[in-house]
């Protein structure tokens, strides 16, 4: 729905129907009004078209034409209003959207500019929001004011605010209406001309009739066509206008047929065409006769050539002297110079694939060639040899520096490792560093007893360890790392490695580090005399190392920083089912904090939930930064929904599953109770079935419930369960009731209320609609009275908006008092302090009631006064009996 205000031209009403009168009774909030009898007001918007004609959601029975293709018309009313705030009115006539609305315009004075649906237009200004960034744009936005029950036909009047006039405050008109619509009607076109016999008018269009019937022998003296006077008929290329007058004159069928092209039938040139903006064909374009012989191509019988629309070209021969782009299909031999191809060439019935492929294929962008076999009678150059083959992943893989170990030598005692690393070429070095933390994991594969490098044996059957190493230093000129071996546990029993106990690249366990030891050696070494536990000097080997951290314990503070920039790593482990980014790792054990990021199933970190399942797969980050955030399990809003015109037992229908299921009792009685049932009776319900459906206050549906209930899949929750995740997991929205009673809209306060909403009621809250106070009278002996012959009881009913409270607010809101229209006397006071012109709504009037100067110039007036607490101020309502 655009925003639009009614232009004058989208409705009529004849000037002399509504008569507003400004400041009545003297108050500058009241204002009465009259509407002449059979008033209407006429509106035709073309855009507002019915939905049941397609028309927008919310055009209800829209504002096209009406049944005699003429504007729809309703019966004005205009009620006296009294204004309850200062503010500028406009002046609307409001139009029933449907018809089950009403039948009737009402003139009405909202406080604020609304469109053709009630809407007010809001804008929020760039720059707005305090500490922003200096860019945000302006925001519009639209609230709606007036009930969507209406359209809202702006009348082009402003009733200006009140202000002092001789002492006075009164409303003065700020625009006076003095256009009452220019809506084009058949009324108003008869009083303005005479319809011509020739001619049909609507929409300022002039429209010919299907025939023109003239008497024998008459001709048109002239005939206009585009503002020009036409002076020829063409009927043969002798007497054909030039070119210049080409616009002058009219051709018979005959001349067209001969001299011009069909657009609409089948045609033939004679002569040569020259398109001079190229030519376009809707459908297969042939050449010659054409035929085609598919069973055996290019036989004699194939003739002529085509081009289809989906861009393929069949011809017997091709002759190409530039470039072809596209797909070109050859089906006998090609010769030709040079073929370059830009995207693909494959063979007949080739699919694209490494795996499922067929035939030959070509991709030209990217350098790739596909076939099942290749025959290469001299030789093949390549400069990578890829051999593919299912890769499976087992074990851990580390995303950091790695290396392969050749050779294996000890010095110091057994305190250093001199690992001698592969090279693949002159120029390839270790990339490790000094202070990495370095680790390898090793599988002999060798059975128990199976003798190993000088004398030795494997101590068990297929031998799997970690050996944990520190760099000590890099040697480059002979691609060597000298390492430390990390000890198993510290001297407090603490474990220095994963495990707590350590080995040496070939198996043998590292013992524990005493606090003698400690002493002696250097840090995160292994004790004094090890060299025999530890195995041969001279140990060759191919051992995969990789880095896992660093120890950053350089006394130099710039290779110290180089240091820190290594104690970060990726690792994919499969035995943990986890991706982890790890960071400030210095030393081989994994703590909590070193975890910036896990993805997969989670260690069991201390600033986790202990009640979280540990077997979900889920991502932990240490920080995050992010410009969008969508969630699929969207936290639950609440959501304000129209349940139209209250009643007091609400249904709905039932949209979920059909089945029955028996309530576990874990909900609370008050749940129980909104959603139906009580103790342990059955759920049995069918789609499509009615149910109630209690107002809402923030809360699901009964509806949503039973569809989540009675899914065999949520069996295994219990009621409360189920209850927690519709609300909190699934994101289903929470309900917020708004109804209409009386022309008003309130909002639910208490969930499944079945109070009715009304004027002081607790468990409804007033949205919005028309709150004008308003008093009026009934009286049992009608309004005219003579003196001597006064004889009445007059009731006073309270209305807010069209609702009357009377009984709500109760009788002792009421007042009356007298006086006449020379003035108030001792007289009038003492009638007004009459216990019983006090408390109540009822008012007896007899002949001692008149005042003794009571005359037909000199009126009685009996005035009846309702205060009234609508909860934020005193309300003072008045209105005059005139006798």
């Amino acid at each position: 729905m655009e925003y639009y205000i009614t232009t004058s031209a989208d409705y009529w009403i004849a000037p002399n129907a509504v008569y507003i009168t400004l400041n009545a009774l003297g108050e500058a909030n009241r204002i009465q009004g009259s509407v002449a009898t059979g008033a209407v007001i006429m509106c035709f918007i073309e855009d507002i078209k019915a939905e049941s004609a397609g028309g927008e959601a919310g055009n209800g029975d829209g504002l096209w034409y009406g049944a005699n293709h003429e504007p729809k018309r309703w019966p004005l009313s205009l009620s006296p209003t009294y204004f309850n705030s200062d503010t500028r009115k406009y002046v609307y006539a409001a139009v029933p959207r449907r018809a089950a609305t009403g039948n009737q315009a009402v003139i009405v004075f909202p406080s604020e500019l609304l469109d053709i649906y009630g809407r007010a237009e809001r804008t929020v200004p760039a720059d707005s929001v305090s500490g922003n960034d200096g860019q945000e744009p302006a925001v519009t936005t639209y609230e709606q004011i007036g009930s969507e029950d209406y359209f809202y036909i702006y009348l082009h009047g402003i009733i200006g605010v009140p202000t002092q006039s001789g002492g006075v405050l009164q409303r003065q008109w700020e625009e006076d209406i003095t256009d009452w619509g220019r809506l084009d009607t058949a009324q108003g076109r008869d009083e303005k001309q005479a319809s011509a016999d020739w001619y049909t008018y609507a929409n300022n269009v002039v429209t010919f009739l299907k025939e023109i019937v003239m008497r024998p022998e008459s001709s048109f003296a002239n005939l206009y066509l585009n503002h020009k006077n036409l002076r020829d008929v063409a009927t043969s290329a002798a007497n054909a206008p030039v070119a210049v007058d080409a616009d002058l004159a009219v051709a018979t069928p005959g001349y067209v047929a001969k001299f011009y092209l069909s657009k609409v039938a089948d045609d033939v040139a004679a002569g040569h065409i020259t398109f001079q903006q190229g030519l376009q064909s809707v459908l297969a374009a042939t050449f010659g006769t054409y035929s085609r012989t598919l069973a055996i191509a290019g036989s004699p019988s194939d003739t002529g050539a085509s081009i289809t629309p989906d861009g393929t070209g069949d011809f017997i021969d091709l002759i190409v002297r530039g470039m072809v782009r596209g797909n070109l299909t050859i089906e006998d031999l090609i010769t030709a110079k040079d073929i370059i191809f830009k995207n693909e060439l494959k063979g007949e019935g080739a699919r694209k694939g490494f795996t499922d492929g067929t035939g030959i294929y070509m991709n030209a962008k990217e350098g790739l060639i596909e076939t099942d076999g290749m025959n290469v009678r001299g030789f093949m150059r390549v400069m990578e040899l890829i051999i593919n083959r299912l890769q499976l992943m087992e074990s851990d893989y580390s995303f950091t520096e790695g290396d392969t170990v050749d050779h294996i030598d000890y010095e110091d005692n057994g305190q250093t490792l001199v690992l001698t690393m592969h090279k693949d070429h002159d120029n390839d070095y270790t990339p490790f560093y000094e202070g990495d933390i370095i680790y390898a994991k090793i599988n002999d594969l060798l059975p128990q007893g199976s003798a190993v490098p000088d004398g030795h044996t494997a101590t068990k059957n297929g031998s799997y360890y970690t050996s944990w190493m520190r760099v000590k230093s890099v040697d480059l000129t002979h691609n060597q790392l000298r390492v430390a071996l990390y000890p198993g546990k510290k001297p407090n029993g603490d474990p220095y490695v994963p495990g707590g106990t350590n080995f040496s690249p070939h198996g043998t366990a590292i013992s524990d580090m005493s606090i003698a030891d400690e002493m002696q050696v250097e840090y995160n070494t292994v004790p004094q005399g090890a060299t025999a536990a530890l195995g041969l000097t001279g140990y060759d080997t191919m051992l995969t190392v990789t880095r896992h951290g660093n120890v950053a314990d350089s006394a130099d503070p710039l290779i110290k920083q180089s240091q820190l920039g290594r104690q970060q790593a990726w690792v994919l482990s499969t035995t943990d089912k986890r991706l982890s980014f790890f960071w400030n790792v210095d030393e081989p054990i994994i703590h909590d904090e070193n975890y910036a990021l896990c993805l997969g199933i989670l260690p069991d970190l201390a600033n986790l939930p202990t009640t979280r399942d540990r077997s979900m797969p889920s991502l932990y980050v240490n920080t995050v930064f992010y410009d969008n955030r969508f969630e699929a399990n969207y936290p639950p809003a609440n959501v304000k929904v129209d349940r139209g015109q209250w009643v007091a037992s609400p249904t709905a229908t039932y949209t979920g599953e059909t089945g029955s299921r028996t309530p576990d009792g874990t909900l609370s009685s008050s749940i129980a109770a909104i959603l139906g049932w009580t103790g342990s009776s059955e759920l049995t319900f069918t789609e499509g079935q009615t149910i109630s459906e209690p107002y809402h206050c923030n809360s699901i549906t009964r509806n949503t419930w039973l569809t989540y209930r009675l899914k065999p899949s949520y069996n295994k929750y219990t009621d409360a369960d189920l209850y927690e995740k519709i609300r909190n997991v699934f994101g289903k929205d929470h309900e917020t009731s708004r109804v209409w009673r009386y022309g008003k809209l309130w909002e639910c306060l208490t969930e499944a209320t079945t109070e009715e909403p009304s004027f002081g009621c607790q468990n409804w809250v007033l949205v919005s609609g028309d709150t004008a106070w308003s008093i009026e009278f009934v009286s049992s002996n009608g309004n005219m009275f003579y003196q001597g012959h006064v004889e009445t009881t007059v009731t006073a009913h309270l209305f807010w908006g069209i609702d009357d409270v009377t009984a709500q607010v109760g009788a002792s809101a009421f007042s009356w008092t007298r006086s006449t229209e020379a003035g108030k006397t001792a007289a009038d006071t003492a009638w007004d302090n009459i216990a019983g012109h006090r408390g109540t709504n009822v008012l007896t009037l007899g002949n001692a009631d008149m005042p003794t100067a009571w005359s037909r110039t000199n009126r009685a007036i009996f005035t009846c006064t309702a205060i009234v607490n609508d909860g934020d101020s005193q309300m003072v309502i008045q209105n005059q009996i005139v006798a």
